[in-house]
């Protein structure tokens, strides 16, 4: 039987961060969440209160097969009528700009259209004519155009067909077109700066999109969809996209929120001017990626789309109602802690009364660990930064690990000992020692290559070093420590005012504002007037410069804990350093779930359906009927009780940190690696010590990251979950460098 000595070892990492206490004394339960991922579900919930569901999966219309004599002999038809029309068509360039000229004289005159398309017929001749042994000009000079339209009708007459191979043109300052000899295309001043009429499968695509008739007038700019995916993160996902669905990367895809890998979401998207018959291709590339995926523990990761509308507005970051979701929690079982008569097997009315709880009360709004970094030090990197203590925040990401890989904890040791090789140059041994380490750190090892990189070239500069992390990551770690703060700040609330009642001198938040501080109003509840507020309504601040403070022992708590940095309120709007100045926010204490549902099921498959996600109801449930038929189940197998339930989350509430008050058990992912899905005890290797790896209950190394996600995610080894409550833009598509050094 488990002991509450044996769980207290998880909760007190925990407490370390300030996830000290619960809004409810029901009794809590064990149960192993995520043991498939199908046992995860989230779908968005937009500013309307729509809920993205993929309900059908569209593909494109397939093309014809010609089977029968009668195609066949269409087809040599259509191949004789155009292998007629490309003999009666001009096969020379000579003749081709012949044929072009007429149309360009009507444009811009006779002679200078004979003028221009001379010159191209020069340059463009079989064999070329050397420049060297050539008097001819390298280009010609339109006359003045002062009319914008006829400018830009000549420029579209240069890029379409009739012109395209052999001429380029540009506008000059004084309204007049010169146009160039694809030879000398180079001369151009802007050659370079925009795609050019032989830039391949590019070129193609803007020219289809050219080709297309006029955008309708009535029909809203952008398209919205669904992004159905599983087993992938959200910026995954998008850049799979716009690869597959051909969408220009300065268009980027419009989204609300960030959605956990590891799990089945829906999300709403958008995309300016793209119609749906253009991302179709999409499902069909990931149709046969779906077949193979396998949500016992092992799946592919692929993503479908759906659900297509068109809206006025692009979605961003934050716009959205909240997060539906759908969770099953498998092999519920009540130790001796919690039950008196030892039942392993939690009773239903149990459960009943713990779900009753959560809608009733709520749980206070606590940031998750994933809020803390795989290491859990982000806070401690951003509490240097505050105080400008760059040195400190470069040792804090280079330091060595607890639980890291032997390799990379060899590396941060020997990175520890640089100074030893020349203590007399420090700035010599620290930029060898940097060299070194580029060359060895892994990708995903992001802030320390960006500090090595740094240093090799200014070493010992460790505020230029930071400031070469990218800029999400970095204001990711001030985010940690306000966490921190705000943590503390929330336990203590709840110890000295308990949490259904409001306190005089609590902050009420008055408006609600968009997205972080601007638009929120606050103010102070005064003595006397506690019971006009709900305690719903109470926010803390995180900490920053233009935030006020509770009037009561809260305040004065919060201002304690900035003394333990050595820090005031002021100190928080940096002047010198003003990229890392806080403003601050506020945050509601306690978060309410809506329309909170649930349903005790009872089972004996250890991995058996418990709940469909999109994809198996579109199905049918082809896919899982197969995989559950291969199992032969055992009717004299152990019944096991799950607790399915579903409820909605406001945006940047912590799924994991709900769970924790329903079950009073802490959420860390060290925990639920060694609990066990099968028969008996769900906590019995905790008891123990040990976990068999055969029967684990979710899958090794896998984050447990179930916040209801709408800050960006950053992933790197030394923070390996961390959110970024600023506004991300669409994944970029990555620009080859050009190597200095000729080819070996």
């Amino acid at each position: 039987m488990t002991t509450s000595s044996d769980v207290e070892r998880f909760d007190a990492v925990e407490r370390k961060f300030g996830i000290d206490t619960y809004t409810s004394p029901h009794v809590g339960f064990a149960a192993v969440s995520k043991a498939r991922y199908s046992d995860f579900l989230v779908r968005e919930v937009d500013d309307d209160g729509k809920v993205a569901k993929l309900e059908k999966i569209v593909l494109p219309e397939p093309k014809p097969e010609n089977t029968n004599e009668t195609d066949k002999d269409d087809k040599k038809v259509k191949q004789d009528e155009k292998k007629n029309l490309k003999e009666s068509s001009p096969s020379s360039a000579s003749e081709k700009l012949t044929l072009a000229e007429k149309e360009l004289a009507s444009l811009i005159g006779k002679t200078p259209a004979s003028e221009a398309i001379a010159l191209l017929k020069h340059w463009s001749a079989t064999p070329p004519p050397s420049p060297e042994d050539s008097d001819a000009e390298k280009s010609y000079l339109f006359p003045v155009m002062n009319d914008k339209q006829t400018r830009k009708k000549v420029h579209e007459f240069i890029k379409s067909p009739h012109l395209a191979p052999y001429a380029v043109a540009e506008t000059t300052d004084e309204r007049r077109i010169r146009l160039f000899p694809m030879t000398f295309r180079k001369m151009m001043k802007n050659y370079g700066a925009y795609p050019s009429s032989n830039n391949g499968a590019k070129r193609k695509r803007q020219d289809d999109r050219r080709s297309r008739a006029p955008w309708p007038r009535d029909r809203p700019d952008y398209l919205k969809f669904v992004l159905y995916k599983e087993n992938m993160d959200t910026p995954s996902a998008l850049r799979e996209l716009m690869k597959k669905g051909r969408i220009d990367f300065k268009k980027g895809v419009g989204y609300a929120g960030m959605k956990d890998k590891r799990g089945v979401t829906c999300q709403f998207c958008t995309v300016y001017h793209e119609e749906e018959e253009d991302l179709l291709a999409v499902n069909e590339k990931n149709m046969s990626v779906c077949a193979r995926s396998d949500d016992s523990g092992g799946g592919a990761s692929f993503f479908l789309i759906g659900g297509f509308s068109y809206a006025k507005h692009n979605l961003r970051l934050g716009k959205l109602k909240g997060n539906r979701f759908e969770i099953v929690l498998r092999n519920v079982t009540v130790d001796s802690k919690d039950n008196d008569s030892g039942a392993k097997t939690c009773p239903k009315d149990v459960i009943t009364t713990a779900a009753q709880s959560l809608e009733k009360l709520g749980f206070i709004n606590y940031f998750g660990m994933q809020r803390f970094g795989k290491f859990h030090d982000t806070h401690e990197v951003g509490s240097a930064i505050i105080r400008s203590n760059f040195e400190s925040a470069v040792d804090i990401i280079m330091r060595e690990k607890s639980d890291e890989n032997e390799r990379n904890a060899a590396l941060r040791r020997q990175w520890a000992t640089r100074f030893s090789a020349d203590a007399a140059r420090p700035d010599l041994a620290e930029r060898k020692a940097a060299e070194d380490l580029r060359r060895r750190l892994g990708r995903f090892m992001v802030c320390e290559n960006a500090i090595v990189d740094s240093l090799v070239k200014a070493p010992l500069d460790y505020h230029r070093a930071f400031r070469n992390i990218p800029k999400n990551s970095q204001l990711m770690f001030l985010h940690a420590w306000q966490s921190y703060l705000w943590n503390r700040a929330a336990s203590f609330r709840i110890e000295k005012g308990g949490a259904e009642k409001v306190m005089a001198g609590d902050l009420i938040l008055e408006t609600e504002g968009d997205t972080g501080l601007k638009g929120k109003t606050v103010k102070v509840v005064e003595k006397g007037k506690e019971e006009e507020y709900d305690i719903a309504d109470v926010v803390l601040p995180l900490v920053g410069g233009k935030i006020v403070f509770p009037e009561n022992e809260t305040g004065e708590f919060i201002r304690g804990m900035l003394k333990e940095f050595n820090l005031t309120q002021d100190d928080l709007t940096q002047e010198k350093n003003k990229e890392y100045s806080l403003g601050g926010d506020y945050r509601r204490l306690i978060c309410r779930p809506s329309d909170v549902e649930f349903e005790v099921k009872q089972y004996r498959d250890p991995h058996e359906t418990l709940i469909f996600t999109d994809f198996m109801k579109i199905q049918k449930d082809k896919n899982d009927t197969e995989k559950t038929s291969k199992v032969k189940k055992d009717d004299a197998a152990p019944l096991l009780t799950a607790l399915v339930i579903s409820f909605t989350l406001p945006p940047s509430s912590y799924a994991t940190i709900a769970l924790r008050e329903l079950m009073k058990r802490p959420t860390s992912s060290e925990y639920q690696k060694m609990l066990e899905v099968d028969g008996g005890s769900c906590e019995r290797n905790i008891q123990n010590g040990t976990q068999d790896e055969s029967d684990s209950a979710v899958v090794k190394d896998e984050p447990m990251d179930v916040e209801n996600k709408d800050e960006v995610e950053i992933k790197s080894e030394s923070e390996h979950e961390s959110e970024d409550e600023t506004e991300e833009k669409p994944p970029k598509k990555r620009k080859k460098k050009k190597s200095k050094k000729g080819k070996k």
